[in-house]
């Protein structure tokens, strides 16, 4: 089986009619299966890439319609849990693109939005964070962007980790 997600349809509510996205499975045969619609409430919005770890549960980032985000867990059959939920501000906020998950249980990921919201051109939303969730959920903030003038802001696009160092772009 495939799994995947989709970061609209579902269920409308999120940017107008568009939805706030779905996880899906798809069996080889080609049949695809809606495992969780996205309310854009305490399960979060748009979700983005998923990775898988030993046992076939699915991990993933959810921005938000209407607060931080999330971090979640997801079985295969569709029970979801949130992990971390984004609390805005300094710690983040809307969490974007594939996770990494380090083998002790770490996952590292970056958010668009928050952290430093004094010089950041973007203006009030702030530049975007680098963040790890330990398995307790503990969220710790690795970088926070724009607070030097050539330091970047709002990330575009996942982490990469080569030889345990991480590798990213910004706007």
């Amino acid at each position: 089986d495939f799994y995947g997600s989709a970061s609209f349809g579902g269920v409308s509510g999120c940017d107008g009619n568009l939805g706030c996205g779905v996880v899906y499975k798809v069996t080889a045969s080609g049949k695809e299966t809606v495992l969780h619609r996205f309310a854009g409430k305490s399960d979060g919005a748009f979700p983005q890439d998923l990775i898988r770890d030993q046992k076939g549960n699915l991990y993933g980032a959810a921005g938000s319609y209407t607060d931080g985000g999330s971090i979640f867990e997801m079985t295969t059959s569709g029970k979801l849990t949130n992990l971390y939920v984004f609390p805005g501000g300094a710690g983040g906020t809307s969490p974007r693109w594939r996770l990494i998950r380090h083998p002790n249980g770490v996952f590292y990921g970056v958010t668009q939005f928050g952290g430093n919201t004094n010089s950041c051109p973007t203006g009030s939303a702030g530049c975007g964070v680098v963040f790890t969730v330990n398995a307790k959920g503990k969220e710790s903030v690795l970088h926070t962007f724009g607070k030097k003038a050539n330091d970047g802001a709002v990330p575009s696009g996942g982490l990469l980790d080569m030889a345990s160092n991480l590798y990213g772009v910004t706007v």
